[in-house]
Parts: structure tokens; sequence; C-alpha cells
């Protein structure tokens, strides 16, 4: 019988890991973490028919950053980038992976699962947001004004309708499109999501 295994780092939405906001932060600093939706994902297109299974395709590695990812974070790289089987990792260093490797370092999701406050899943929030919206602004963090609203940053209505999904998946509220761009401050923004969020604890939404 055909079997298949997939290698994988931290599952940040659920049990140990989103428990524990510190191990949390740690977690993804060897490996691109995985949601648990993506877990099972995964799984499905291990036994999908459409998956040809054999010895190459047996076995799948999920969450390995390229090199210089790992250079940038001050990490060591892992021992299989000495192989040369690995060589093409090595080598990427595109934007577009430095962009992907950026927001999946900061996973709003696991971060408010873990929090133990209001004012520290405001504060998820809030970094979750700036994270965000620079990459969508294509601006640095510290350029993003906090007392102002996203549409006051410089956020259109194409780029409120990604950053409103990412609301919605990310952080677990669902918010009207007014509400994302002229409902108020960014810093409002953050404390609405915080204490909306399906992702933080019931006792800590309701400020116990």
């Amino acid at each position: 019988m055909a079997a298949a295994s997939f290698d994988i780092g931290g599952v940040l939405s659920v049990e140990f890991v989103a428990e524990n906001l510190n191990y949390a932060r740690n977690a993804t600093k060897a490996m691109i973490p995985i949601r648990e939706d993506e877990v099972h994902a995964v799984i499905e297109y291990l036994i999908g028919p459409r998956h040809a299974m054999d010895e190459s395709t047996c076995r799948v590695l999920f969450g390995l950053a390229a090199k210089k990812s790992s250079q940038e974070r001050g990490v060591p790289p892992p021992d299989c980038f000495n192989y040369p089987l690995f060589n093409l990792l090595q080598k990427t260093s595109g934007s577009k992976q430095q962009e992907l490797e950026g927001t999946n370092s900061y996973r709003v999701d696991a971060l408010l699962g873990a929090a133990r406050t209001r004012e520290e899943a405001v504060e998820v929030v809030l970094n979750g947001i700036l994270n965000k919206l620079s990459v969508l602004l294509n601006v640095s963090a510290d350029q993003i004004d906090i007392g102002k609203s996203t549409r006051s940053n410089g956020v259109d209505s194409l780029i409120a309708i990604e950053f409103r999904t990412w609301l919605a998946k990310e952080a677990g509220t669902e918010l009207s499109l007014i509400d994302v761009t002229v409902g108020g401050s960014i810093n409002e923004l953050s404390q609405k999501v915080g204490a909306l969020s399906r992702f933080v604890q019931s006792n800590v939404a309701e400020g116990k």
C-alpha cells in the first residue's frame, strides 16, 4: 500500500504553539509556520487522485525558507543547505520570496490565540496591521500614522478589499469596508479587531 509523509514546522493556530505566546514567537525562526487549514490542504493533496505517488513524491517538506531568510533572522541556516539537493533554496532571494517570508513570520492568528489580556491582543493586531499595510503600501511601518485612518495613510478601494480579506482570515474579524477605511484611526481599528476576533479566547475578549 502506498504511503506518504510530510515534514512541517510549527502549527501555529492550534494546541501547544497557539497556547504559548513566547514559544509562538520563536517557532517562526527555523521554518515558515503553517496553519491547521494548511495542514489539511497538504493531506488532501497527498491522498488525492491527482497526486502520483512514487519514490520522488511520497515525502513533502513544508515551510523550509530560503537560506537568506535564516541569515536575515540571525539564526544558523539548517544543515540541509550543505547538500546539493537544496542549491535552489540557497540561491532564492527575490523580492516576492522576501515579501512572503516577511508576512508569514508574524502570525496574527496564533498570537491572538495565545494572548492573555485585551491589551496584549490589541498590540498583536496593531503590529500585524502595520506589517500588512507596509507590504500593501510599499512603505516602512514607521511611515504609517496609527492616529489616522487607513484611507488617510493611502489605502485605496482595491487595497482596502485585500486588507479587509486579510483581517477576516488572519485576524479573525469580519468588518465592512467603511470600518476598514474610514471607521476610525488604525489604533482604534486595532482595538476593535482585538475585541471582536474569533481567535482571541472568550475570557480575554470580554475583558475578564
